[in-house]
């Protein structure tokens, strides 16, 4: 595999407009600019050789990337990006530098969202960061019991089951709202707890439907999931992962 996972570097976050102003601040001096897609950074494409030695090796520092990256070299400074949604096709120096990453950033993907955290779902769908369809809702589950013995035993078992309801809900609430889109939705994101995430994939079958479509990053949740959460959440689901280094 070509991205190493030890020695991870930490990146800022990038809205689409953040990435337009850089773009346009920085176009009289980009003198180049590669484009890799997932599979090729996955392969260690011969792409990659157009890279000076210290930008393969700060590239080997980043974690794994699903949707592939961009990487914009100026006289001073090296810019990667790493893209909301998976860059199609690697290219090298292209006529518009730029052009690839706004067409990705610019595009009308339908996307599937599932927010969940115990005791509480928001789910929608959206047109790029336009919101066509949303449903929040709240489900009491009881928080951890402390006690021992058989009181405890009869608590777990009856959180178990509040946890399988809302597993049951929101996999139902899902199904309902994704349905008239099932044959045009392009990507599906899942925000909170990674363990909740996991154990809504093992009770509900529906989702596996999108497999192709589902994208591993979370959606950060800073807040409860509910109606004021997915009025912002195109924020979080088209933001980039952004990468700055001196080329001194």
């Amino acid at each position: 595999m070509f991205i190493n996972k030890g020695n991870q570097i930490n990146p800022q976050f990038a809205t689409k407009s953040q990435l337009f102003k850089l773009f346009e601040s920085i176009s009289n001096n980009c003198i180049k600019s590669l484009y890799i897609s997932p599979k090729d950074l996955e392969t260690k494409n011969d792409v990659i050789s157009n890279l000076s030695e210290k930008q393969i090796n700060f590239i080997n520092k980043i974690a794994y990337s699903e949707t592939g990256l961009s990487v914009f070299e100026t006289t001073d400074k090296t810019y990667t990006i790493i893209p909301p949604f998976p860059i199609l096709n690697s290219s090298f120096n292209n006529h518009d530098k730029f052009k690839i990453l706004k067409d990705t950033l610019n595009q009308k993907y339908i996307i599937g969202v599932v927010l969940l955290r115990l005791g509480r779902y928001a789910i929608c769908i959206l047109k790029g960061e336009e919101l066509l369809h949303t449903k929040t809702k709240d489900r009491y589950v009881k928080n951890r019991h402390k006690a021992g013995g058989s009181s405890q035993r009869r608590f777990e078992r009856s959180r178990e089951r509040l946890i399988r309801e809302l597993y049951d809900k929101t996999c139902e609430i899902t199904k309902d709202i994704f349905e008239p889109y099932e044959n045009k939705i392009d990507y599906l994101l899942f925000g909170g707890e990674k363990h909740t995430i996991n154990g809504l994939h093992k009770r509900c079958t529906y989702i596996e439907k999108f497999k192709k479509q589902t994208l591993k990053r979370l959606l950060s949740i800073q807040h409860e999931p509910n109606q004021k959460t997915l009025e912002n959440i195109h924020k979080e689901v088209w933001k980039s992962k952004l990468y700055e280094i001196s080329n001194i």
